[in-house]
């Protein structure tokens, strides 16, 4: 079916490899975002705690908006028009509109 899609460049779900890309880029920034808020909850058991809090809070914001900036461009490469409220199962690769019934899990919200 996404073969189909494709060919007339109806938008369609991820493929595999691009599941697996997405997924990875998610747990980096999940992994730098525990890593941030232990550091920032134990401040006074690190030298210098307060201030590499603040740098670690900064590089998480960036990773955060790069990784909406590749879903974007992933969903504009999948076919998806600008200006779309749409949402990703990170589980399936699926990708619904928002207010389309997901019984999954709670998605990756991203207005494209």
């Amino acid at each position: 079916m996404n073969f189909i899609k494709r060919l007339l460049g109806l938008p369609r779900n991820l493929y595999p490899q691009e599941l697996d890309e997405a997924q990875g880029l998610y747990r980096l920034v999940n992994g730098e975002r525990f890593k941030w808020i232990q550091i920032k909850n134990n401040t006074a058991l690190i030298p210098g705690g307060q201030k590499l809090a603040e740098q670690k809070e900064a590089i998480v914001k960036l990773l955060e908006e790069k990784w909406l900036e590749y879903l974007k461009n992933l969903l504009g490469r999948l076919g998806y028009p600008m200006g779309s409220n749409l949402s990703l199962d990170l589980r399936t690769g699926k990708v619904y509109k928002i207010g389309e019934v997901n019984p999954q899990q709670q998605p990756v919200e991203v207005k494209r």
